[in-house]
């Protein structure tokens, strides 16, 4: 008969915070191993505790969040979600929930805090929580665990997995399967990252992965009401800061609701950075950061400057970011980067700082959008040629880049070489890549759907099974580009520029190639259903087995049945 867990045993639900702050106060002096070990790995679990406040969740994705729905969906503190979770005999889904939310959501810290109430007794006897951190050893950490049926099991940052980049799906199953023993599992993952089916029974809150059915749950945004409770405990008695808080979170829109940017919100607050986006509250964060390590006080010499220090962190996030670790060993840094990694060692590691190095000596930034950030920024302006593909894209890195590119004029955006970026699935819909530079680009199966490519440079680009419905490639250049077994429906074309592109078999439904330039093109198996051909440029156009219907336009004068197309037959309704 299968044991059930008391969940009047959690207090998780109750104010336990302030308790659990007391609590870690109370060992500052003689901290615990256990304590120390989270602390290398996430970070300073008292500072944490300090100013936390407890997100809600819900079943839908913030992202779709409808402006005018948004008040009618059901949110709940997480911990009192997760508290119904452990319970055994109030369960009525899997025991493998996933917890999703976009990056700086609060999705470690909520791991965190279940470790600390573990380690502080504010959680059942003779249960027992382990907290891990994705990676390549994971499997034979999980498997080491003793007494898997009495632990809970908290699996942080899918997303920075190394076993999981390119292989999601297998991925999951391996977790899945290794954790399956386990009274219950919670695996953190940025939202884009995450990869499964819907429920086949169409429930909110469940995924399907294998022939796993597991629960999983999305961090809300923050409301303004979190953000006061935050910048009181930040800022307690001192209403001036508070006031000028709020004024420039304003001024931020939704990026104002994470939590890990109100978490440097001093150091955003003495930046002169007017436009706020993604991009430039990053830039701010590091600036504001690096400025103060120069300014302090060396005993015989000043610190090096921002230039140098700038350029030793960037070194720093692009050997992580290649190589697939969140941290490197001094030992092997210190080889890495030769005389400049005296600058390195200068830093305050510590407090407010964006670098942390564990008890062992291991260099980590303090979040992993940091360390994405600054390789986002070197492509941006570093001057070291690149071989196309060789940079491993994220969500985040992506998002930088794209933040970047909207406050740049057309000549910027060309000069930025998208294409060293390995693109591959890679979700870019809805993003504006107006004049981006992407020629010869490896972006096969990528999700471009709505996208904005208005005159865009993709000259030899591999489109390969790409999602393009809906996009604007109005006047792009797709010279030599493969666009084999893409899905362009609906897409505007016009002007485009195809000479010699492959569309053998893609999906041209009702899009728009009114003007567009197709000579030499091979459109073999294309589906031409309902597009716009009118005054498009075919000498030389390869269309046999094409197939069109009678809503296709074709140029004056076109003969389209000699050219190889075949016409989709009417199909007969039922009366």
């Amino acid at each position: 008969m299968p044991f059930e867990l008391d969940t009047a045993a959690f207090t998780l639900a109750r104010d336990w915070i302030p308790d659990l702050l007391r609590a870690l106060r109370q060992q500052r002096s003689a901290r615990e191993d256990e304590v120390d070990r989270i602390a290398d790995l996430f970070g300073d679990p008292l500072q944490l505790a300090e100013f936390y406040v407890e997100p809600y969740c819900q079943q839908f994705n913030p992202a779709d969040d409808d402006e005018d729905e948004a008040r009618y969906i059901v949110r709940e503190l997480i911990f009192s979600r997760l508290q119904y979770f452990f319970g055994g005999h109030s369960l009525t889904g899997g025991h493998q929930m996933f917890i999703l939310a976009d990056s700086g959501m609060g999705k470690s810290s909520v791991l965190m805090m279940l470790k600390l109430a573990h380690l502080k007794s504010f959680w059942p006897q003779n249960y027992d929580c382990v907290l891990l951190k994705l990676g390549n050893d994971s499997l034979e950490q999980i498997e080491s665990v003793a007494k898997k049926r009495r632990t809970i099991l908290l699996l942080d940052a899918l997303d920075e997995d190394p076993r999981a980049w390119g292989r999601i799906t297998h991925r999951l199953q391996e977790i899945l399967l290794a954790t399956r023993n386990f009274w219950r599992v919670i695996i953190s993952c940025r939202t884009q990252f995450f990869s499964a089916g819907e429920d086949p029974f169409n429930r909110r809150g469940k995924v399907q992965v294998g022939g796993f059915l597991c629960p999983v749950v999305y961090l809300s945004l923050f409301s303004d009401d979190q953000i006061g409770d935050y910048l009181k405990r930040r800022f307690p008695k001192n209403p001036r800061r508070i006031s000028e808080a709020k004024i420039l979170l304003s001024r931020m829109q939704s990026l104002r609701f994470r939590p890990m940017l109100l978490a440097h919100i001093e150091d955003l607050l003495h930046s002169d950075t007017q436009e706020w986006t993604e991009y430039t509250i990053y830039h701010a964060l590091v600036s504001a950061w690096l400025l103060r390590e120069h300014a302090k006080p060396l005993t015989g010499r000043r610190m090096p400057d921002t230039q140098d220090l700038w350029k030793v962190c960037t070194v720093l996030a692009l050997q992580l970011h290649s190589t697939g670790h969140r941290e490197i060993l001094h030992d092997k840094l210190e080889s890495l980067m030769g005389g400049n990694f005296r600058h390195l060692s200068k830093l305050d590691i510590g407090g407010r700082s964006l670098l942390n190095k564990n008890s062992q000596g291991w260099y980590r930034f303090s979040h992993y959008s940091i360390q994405e950030f600054l390789v986002a920024r070197e492509l941006i302006y570093g001057t070291e040629s690149r071989p196309l593909g060789s940079i491993r894209s994220t969500d985040q890195l992506i998002r930088f880049l794209v933040s970047w590119l909207s406050s740049q004029d057309v000549s910027a955006r060309s000069k930025l070489r998208l294409a060293v970026l390995n693109l591959k699935r890679a979700n870019l819909s809805g993003m504006d890549l107006t004049g981006a530079n992407l020629c010869e680009g490896l972006l096969g199966g990528a999700q471009l759907g709505a996208s904005d490519m208005t005159q865009a440079h993709l000259r030899l680009a591999n489109l390969t099974g790409a999602q393009i419905g809906k996009a604007k490639l109005v006047k792009a250049d797709l010279t030599k580009a493969k666009l084999m077994d893409s899905n362009l429906v609906e897409a505007n074309l016009r002007e485009a520029i195809l000479f010699d592109t492959e569309l053998n078999n893609a999906n041209l439904e009702r899009a728009d190639l009114n003007d567009a330039y197709l000579s030499g093109a091979t459109l073999r198996g294309a589906r031409l259903m309902g597009s716009n051909l009118e005054n498009a440029h075919l000498k030389g156009a390869k269309l046999l087995d094409a197939i069109c219907d009678d809503s296709t336009i074709w140029p004056k004068e076109f003969d389209y049945e000699a050219a190889g197309v075949k016409k989709k037959k009417e199909e007969k309704r039922l009366r």
